[in-house]
């Protein structure tokens, strides 16, 4: 699962899903069932979702979303563009959710739903030209989440959830175009990601911290004509993870997978379709 095929959700973001991503925020999903490409990676074998957010020089210059429900839930988005000149645009994008009142209508002194805030902030620019493209931002999400017993009993101690998540992620994109020949382009996409997870249920205690780099650069071309389109690149996926389970039991691993492709694209007239790929990591 990728946003603008960056990675979005792996390692310690498996748990939220789409969590961390407002409705607002998004503007498009895609989603491949099976082997779609090899150019996003070696966990695309098994199909994708990849999410387009809201672009810098497309999105409304001021947006906003406010809503309540009677479960006292209340959120409120705020987004704004600016097109700075032909060249340049910038997007802020901000989110805030809050859920403080509990419910317990099936009386069993549990939480009905966990009780919950989070507060998301995304900005990026976006650089157009003849010869390159250029994006850069930042991703920012911290999210604080409670659960589990209301009052104890004589029997047992209090059973309760917390859990605290802090994520920071910076990211680039470069995309350098040649006017002469449009169907050749070389494209870099870069960004580094740090996780943040603190939690406890009833007695026990996990705590883990993970630091993310992705790279990926493709270089498109044609053979002959634009029925057959060629990509050629490499990848580098690094994931470092520091984890610890009830303050004295450490544990974590590295993973740091480089990897090479090339794929090869036949489309005639819109009629047939054929795609080739062999990648390695």
């Amino acid at each position: 699962i990728q946003y603008e095929n960056l990675p979005l959700i792996r390692g310690l973001s498996s748990a939220y899903g789409l969590t961390f991503i407002p409705g607002t925020q998004a503007a498009s999903i895609q989603i491949k069932k099976g082997s779609g490409s090899v150019v996003n990676g070696y966990e695309s074998v098994t199909g994708q979702i990849n999410l387009e957010l809201q672009k810098p020089d497309e999105a409304e210059k001021l947006y906003l979303n406010i809503y309540g429900n009677q479960m006292a839930r209340a959120e409120i988005n705020v987004q704004a563009a600016q097109k700075l000149n032909t060249n340049w645009s910038t997007l802020t994008m901000l989110h805030a959710s809050n859920q403080t009142i509990g419910h317990d209508n099936n009386n069993d002194n549990f939480e009905d739903h966990p009780l919950r805030s989070q507060y998301n902030l995304f900005n990026r620019w976006k650089y157009t030209g003849k010869k390159r493209m250029f994006q850069a931002g930042f991703r920012a999400v911290y999210d604080d989440l409670t659960a589990g017993q209301i009052t104890p009993n004589f029997n047992e101690p209090l059973y309760e959830i917390g859990v605290k998540t802090k994520q920071l992620e910076v990211f680039t994109k470069n995309g350098f175009l040649f006017p002469e020949k449009p169907y050749k382009s070389i494209g870099i996409i870069h960004s580094f990601k740090w996780h943040n997870h603190q939690s406890y249920y009833g007695t026990k205690v996990y705590n883990a911290q993970q630091y993310s780099g992705y790279l990926n650069v493709i270089y498109q071309t044609i053979i002959n004509n634009t029925n057959h389109t060629m990509k050629f690149g490499g990848s580098y996926v690094y994931d470092n993870y520091d984890k610890n389970l009830n303050n004295n039991y450490k544990f974590g691993k590295i993973e740091s997978v480089p990897g090479a492709f090339v794929e090869y694209a036949y489309n005639e007239q819109k009629k047939t379709a054929l795609v080739l790929g062999l990648r390695g990591d």
